[in-house]
């Protein structure tokens, strides 16, 4: 089994995978954590999850980060973002001033560092 969370972009590559004829079977789980269990508990030989949850997991737990090891990276950098109703544009702005406020502030690298995010 190859571990993912239910949902997430890592079932989306696991389902990729199967369909490119990759030999494995889906564990899919409500959450990257319990994804991440199954590997550590052995229900799983793999866990594909998303280095936005796994870098900074494993920075607070070491632990468990002395137990698991990066093989490998799939796709490149996702971004994400937010999404508001056509009418709203007093929000739209309100949100976009905001974010380029924080993203112009030295909180925001603070921010990147603390999640694992940075660079």
């Amino acid at each position: 089994y190859i571990s993912v969370q239910l949902g997430s972009t890592s079932e989306e590559w696991a389902d990729k995978l199967l369909s490119e004829g990759y030999s494995f079977q889906k564990l899919a789980l409500s959450s990257y954590v319990e994804a991440l269990e199954a590997l550590l508990d052995g229900r799983a030989v793999a866990c594909i999850t998303d280095s936005a949850f796994l870098k900074p997991y494993l920075k607070k737990h070491p632990d468990i980060a002395v137990r698991v090891k990066v093989l490998s990276q799939l796709g490149g950098v996702e971004a994400y973002g937010y999404a508001t109703r056509p009418g709203d544009a007093w929000l739209r702005e309100k949100i976009n001033n905001a974010l380029r406020g924080l993203m112009s502030s030295p909180a925001w690298n603070s921010l990147l560092e603390k999640w694992g995010l940075e660079g």
